[in-house]
């Protein structure tokens, strides 16, 4: 998996280096990153993918949880993080999870990150793609429904679940 971009992001897919240096060396990896990570990414979310990610990668398999970086291009500084995960039993439906370092971040990048995801998953054996957001979260589900997200309540949580062709 490549690096992808788009006009203002870039979107990273994390290595094996990257994961390893992120699990045992966080520290130094800040300090020595071209780009700036701020304290909150990876969340703890996608620390825990990455043994996950390490593991496939190792075996050159395509992992069960992929891991990408979201890179804002102007300002060198890592915004956010998507985690994609399949189940074994069904390689048709897709789970994501988009986390940004900010409300800032997230008002300016979450649209074209969607746009991103959805572009990359056509490529894949995807047909669903489904994720979920608390019920607080207008915005996110605004831009959901606006990508064509279908929504279905579960408890607390919306879940939303979109088709890709």
């Amino acid at each position: 998996m490549n690096e992808q971009r788009t006009e203002h992001l870039a979107f990273i897919p994390c290595s094996i280096s990257m994961a390893r240096s992120l699990l045992l060396h966080a520290d130094v990896l800040r300090k020595n990153a071209p780009v700036f990570i701020p304290e909150c990414l990876p969340s703890v979310q996608a620390k825990a993918t990455l043994p996950y990610v390490i593991e496939g990668l190792e075996e050159e398999i395509e992992p069960l949880s992929w891991l990408w970086f979201v890179i804002d291009l102007e300002k060198k500084k890592m915004i956010g993080e998507f985690i994609l995960g399949k189940k074994r039993h069904d390689d048709n439906i897709l789970h994501f999870t988009l986390t940004f370092d900010s409300v800032d971040s997230e008002i300016a990048y979450a649209e074209d990150s969607i746009d991103w995801l959805l572009f990359f998953l056509e490529k894949k054996r995807i047909k669903y793609v489904i994720t979920e957001v608390g019920k607080g979260a207008r915005m996110a589900k605004a831009i959901l429904d606006k990508k064509g997200f279908q929504s279905f309540t579960k408890g607390d949580f919306i879940q939303l679940v979109r088709e890709i062709r």
